[in-house]
C-alpha cells in the first residue's frame, strides 16, 4: 500500500477511537450519576428509619411522663409537657405532649382559654387529627384522658415530624398508656 492509501484510513482510526472515548466516557459518567443518586436513595432511607427509631424513645419518654401525672395534674391541665432537647447520635428530638380535652381543642396553660388543634398546626393536620378522633369515637374522659404526642427529629437538616395519639389508662392503680394511633407529618 502506498503512503497516500493510509492517510484515509488512519483519518477513519483516530475517528472511531474518538467516538469509543465519547461513548465510554458518557457510559462511566451515567454509570456514576447512577451510583450517586442510589447513595442518596440509601441514606434517605437510613435516616428515615433512624428518625422513627428516635420517635420510638421520645414516645417512651411521653408515656412515662404521662404515667407519672397525678390526676389532679391532669386535670389542672400541667399541659403541654415539652421534652428537652434530646441529641442522640446525629439527631436532635423535640417532643411536646399536648392533653385532648372533650371539645378536641388542644389545651394550653399559659392561656385562658383552650386553643385549637389549628392554632399549633396547620389546618390540614388539625382536620386530620379532628377526623381520626371521630372515626375512632375517642371521647377523653377525666377517667381515661387522651394524648397527642408531637415528635420533631432533626437529622442532617430534614425535620421528621411525628404524631401519636396515647390513652392514659388508670387500673388498680397501676398507670397504663396505650398508643391508640401513630403517623407521619409532613417535612
Amino acid at each position: 500500500m502506498s503512503h497516500k492509501q493510509l492517510q484515509p484510513q488512519r483519518g477513519v482510526v483516530i475517528l472511531l477511537a474518538l467516538l469509543i472515548v465519547a461513548i465510554t466516557a458518557t457510559l462511566a459518567s451515567l454509570m456514576m450519576l447512577t451510583l450517586n443518586r442510589e447513595t442518596h436513595r440509601t441514606q434517605m432511607i437510613l435516616n428515615d428509619l433512624e428518625a422513627t427509631e428516635d420517635a420510638k424513645g421520645a414516645t417512651a419518654w411521653a408515656i412515662e411522663q404521662i404515667r407519672q401525672l397525678s390526676p389532679q395534674a391532669m386535670a389542672r391541665s400541667m399541659l403541654p409537657i415539652q421534652s428537652p432537647i434530646m441529641h442522640e447520635g446525629r439527631a436532635i428530638i423535640v417532643c411536646v405532649i399536648y392533653n385532648l380535652k372533650n371539645d378536641g381543642a388542644l389545651r394550653d396553660p399559659s392561656q385562658t382559654h383552650s386553643i385549637t388543634a389549628s392554632t399549633l398546626m396547620t389546618q390540614t393536620k388539625a382536620g386530620y387529627i379532628k377526623r381520626l378522633l371521630e372515626t375512632m369515637m375517642i371521647v377523653p374522659t377525666a377517667e381515661h384522658p387522651y394524648f397527642l404526642l408531637e415528635t420533631v427529629v432533626t437529622l442532617q437538616k430534614t425535620k421528621y415530624r411525628f404524631y401519636t395519639l396515647l390513652q392514659n389508662v388508670k387500673t388498680n392503680q397501676n398507670a397504663h398508656v396505650n398508643i391508640i394511633w401513630q403517623g407521619r407529618g409532613s417535612t
